[in-house]
């Protein structure tokens, strides 16, 4: 599900929804949101399917109203969206002729009354024409409270509304459809190479230089300076989408073993904390981590990277120094008694034999 605001004026905008991206980057079977006094249920947030030119789709998005004493009165409105100038923001035009997938996606007029704790089906036709051109076509079905051609007093549309919706990423095959992508990027977070301790976050920047949205799956495996296996990370478990002609970061995958503690306030406990939070999420030496995923629907491509980097637990390594010398010199001062006693008992011996001897 999706939410957001937003202004829509007589001149055309462009504009970004910054919660938009929890509909398009994760699934879900459905979702709730609180928009402008009301809340509605939407199922599902995301649609993915192919359709061919000159053919139809029919789907349903199915909505409820959660108030269990108030009834809500719902409009529905189509518009396309494409990658914003923000990484994984998308932009949205509101006041942009019908064309491209809005003109293709046929939804009820007038408006949609839910009662309360009432559920309503809405049928959605997608009517792709035979000049529609192959590869991937964006477009969200919008729910919102007020109507799509509401006026405001100058005349231009309804200046501040919310809405909710459902998004749909259409795949028109034919030739000229493809899949492709590169990775412009794979480094640890921050582009570091040297940690106290973990976890240690990794970055990838992984462009789609294809017509058709992407959803990259995969596994970042990290060896130790033996090459022996010592992690692995599930890459995009969010279920991320790459559009065409974007760039998509993902940083969600991370190496770690326990939770970090940060608590203390003074350097002596701070001491200590590091002390065990890099006993939590021990790691010693050089390690490489390599990335590797699989994308593409009609025809699956592989891509990989590796970077490296090393951990160096400061706080275990003074620690166990310390233990170290101490036990150093516990060992020399033992030795030196036992020396003195063994130089002592042999004095001793010699005085005995001595005696003797007279």
């Amino acid at each position: 599900m999706n939410y957001f605001r937003y202004q829509n004026y007589k001149k055309t905008i462009g504009l970004l929804c910054s919660l938009f991206i929890l509909a398009i980057f994760s699934f879900g079977l459905a979702k709730t949101v609180k928009a402008a006094g009301y809340a509605l249920t939407i199922s599902p947030p995301i649609m993915e399917f192919g359709v061919n030119r000159g053919q139809k789709a029919e789907v349903e998005i199915k909505l409820y109203n959660p108030d269990e004493q108030n009834s809500i009165v719902i409009y529905c409105n189509a518009a396309n969206f494409t990658a914003g100038k923000e990484a994984g923001v998308p932009e949205i035009n509101l006041d942009a002729p019908k064309e491209d997938i809005s003109s293709w996606i046929k939804v009820p007029t007038g408006p949609i009354t839910l009662e309360a704790k009432g559920r309503y089906t809405i049928p959605i036709t997608v009517d792709v024409p035979e000049s529609a051109a192959p590869g991937g076509h964006y477009g969200v079905v919008l729910f919102s409270n007020n109507p799509p051609d509401d006026k405001n007093s100058q005349g231009g549309t309804i200046a501040v509304t919310s809405a909710v919706g459902s998004l749909m990423l259409v795949r028109v095959d034919g030739a000229g459809a493809f899949e492709a992508g590169v990775i412009q990027n794979f480094k640890t977070s921050g582009n570091k190479s040297f940690y106290y301790s973990l976890p240690v976050g990794f970055i990838t920047d992984l462009q789609n230089t294809g017509n058709i949205h992407l959803k990259p799956v995969g596994e970042i495996a990290v060896y130790n300076i033996l090459n022996r296996f010592s992690a692995k990370l599930n890459f995009n478990t969010e279920n991320g989408y790459v559009l065409p002609n974007t760039t998509r970061t993902y940083e969600k995958e991370v190496w770690q073993k326990a939770q970090l503690e940060q608590s203390a306030s003074n350097g002596w406990d701070k001491f200590w904390q590091a002390y065990q939070n890099e006993k939590n999420n021990f790691a010693f030496g050089k390690y490489t981590a390599r990335l590797n995923i699989q994308a593409g629907v009609e025809k699956s491509f592989s891509l990989s990277a590796a970077t490296t980097f090393w951990v160096f637990p400061i706080h275990i390594i003074i620690v166990w120094l310390v233990i170290i010398i101490i036990l150093v010199i516990l060992i020399i001062l033992l030795i030196k008694k036992y020396n003195r006693w063994i130089i002592k008992k042999a004095g001793k011996s010699g005085e005995g034999q001595v005696l003797k001897e007279k």
